[in-house]
């Protein structure tokens, strides 16, 4: 019987780094269940999808977040319109033991379509080599990648998915290696995502979709963090709570490392009103705003 995939044994098997803030989250609950023992829900059923759920995602960000801030043991609540509820043991409670807790990703829209574009592609592509002896054969010994310079929108995911299967069955990665843009009239979708295909030898056999390198200002994200504290101070004035409320803006733009932008936010006086703390957490740091108007990075 197949093991199921969880934090705990993940953290067991070594997988992590900040191990000790992994083994933390661990021990959070979530709707009275141990987070770590919690098996994880994936986007899709593909044995190729590496994204969650999006309520186990949240799930995830919050914990890590709180556990980073030095919250230990917390008991989380799903929950809309705050997005959980969270309840703290009596000895480290930040406000007399349970808050609510709504959060929001930071992200660029065009870097969070480009991933998931990226993404769709890449599963549908290995899906197709799963299902195909031939494509499996084309493929042995070979790694094979595509990059991908225009980000497609979901019509041209399903055409590229079928061109790169055309492709992979075709004579186009017969020689060891390439690097030239795709330029054959038959893979059209390709050549209009100017496409960059590379083999190289590899035992066993392996394909990829990935995006090409994209330039971007580091401190974008700031601007994109203030966008997102208004629009969620809007909502929240409308929430029926009668616990104190914080917002964890969590990081998951997947272009680069944004401590400019870190920098540029822990710098700004904002308004958190109706929050009682705001964070901007991103994988080890944190800036965070209390009502009060005192600002702290950590």
């Amino acid at each position: 019987m197949k093991r199921a995939l969880t934090m705990d044994r993940l953290l067991a098997e070594g997988w992590f780094t900040r191990t000790a803030q992994w083994a933390a989250v661990a021990d959070f609950t979530i709707d009275g269940r141990r987070l770590g023992a919690e098996p994880y829900q994936l986007a899709s059923s593909s044995q190729h999808e590496t994204r969650l759920q999006q309520k186990q995602s949240e799930t995830f960000l919050v914990a890590h977040a709180l556990a980073h801030l030095g919250y230990r043991d917390v008991e989380l609540r799903a929950r809309e319109s705050p997005d959980f509820r969270a309840t703290f043991p009596i000895t480290a409670s930040p406000a007399n033991g349970t808050i609510g807790i709504e959060l929001a990703e930071l992200v660029e829209p065009d870097s969070a379509r480009w991933a998931n574009a990226v993404e769709n592609v890449r599963i549908g592509v290995r899906d197709a080599v799963d299902a195909d002896g031939t494509l499996r054969a084309a493929i042995s010994g070979r790694y094979v990648s595509l990059s991908l310079w225009r980000c497609p929108n979901r019509s041209a995911e399903r055409r590229l998915v079928r061109e790169i299967s055309e492709l992979l069955g075709s004579d186009a990665i017969a020689a060891e290696c390439h690097g030239n843009r795709i330029v054959d009239a038959r893979f059209r979708a390709l050549v209009e995502h100017w496409a960059h295909l590379h083999v190289t030898t590899f035992d066993g056999g392996y394909v990829d979709v990935t995006a090409s390198a994209h330039s971007f200002d580091p401190r974008s994200l700031a601007q994109v963090a203030l966008k997102v504290l208004e629009r969620k101070r809007k909502k929240a004035r409308d929430y029926d709570i009668t616990v104190p409320l914080w917002l964890i803006l969590s990081v998951t733009d997947q272009r680069g490392i944004f401590g400019d932008s870190l920098d540029l936010l822990e710098r700004l006086d904002v308004v958190i009103d109706p929050y009682e703390r705001v964070v901007v957490y991103n994988e080890g740091r944190a800036v965070i705003w209390n009502r009060d108007g005192l600002r702290r990075t950590g």
